[in-house]
């Protein structure tokens, strides 16, 4: 659908990242995927330059980001666009979406 979802709680409404059967702030199995503005801040990152799987065999070198987004929850992703040295803390992304199935896009990040 274009538009980033993260489990919401529906009894105290913590979200969280990656899924799970239950909130782990209250352990409620109550929830429902909620959509979230998709922006954030990169808060960590590493930079591959070894092919460690054949799917990135064209992108060397890429990064592997922790991004906070805005709703506080930490998520990780790539972030694309963005040259290894220019990478840095508190830099402004946003999300995107690469179709990978006819029922599934893979999250990803760029500049804001």
């Amino acid at each position: 659908a274009g538009e980033l979802r993260l489990q919401t709680c529906n009894g105290c409404g913590q979200q969280w990242y990656p899924s799970s059967t239950h909130c782990p702030n209250c352990l409620s199995r109550e929830w429902a995927w909620k959509a979230v503005s998709g922006r954030g801040k990169v808060w960590s990152w590493v930079v591959f330059h070894q092919r460690y799987f054949k799917a990135f065999e064209d992108d060397l070198p890429y990064n592997v980001s922790f991004i906070e987004l805005e709703e506080g929850v930490m998520m990780m992703a790539t972030v694309r666009g963005v040259e290894p040295d220019d990478m840095h803390c508190d830099l402004p992304v946003t999300v995107e979406f690469e179709t990978a199935t006819d029922q599934q896009s893979v999250p990803y990040f760029v500049r804001a």
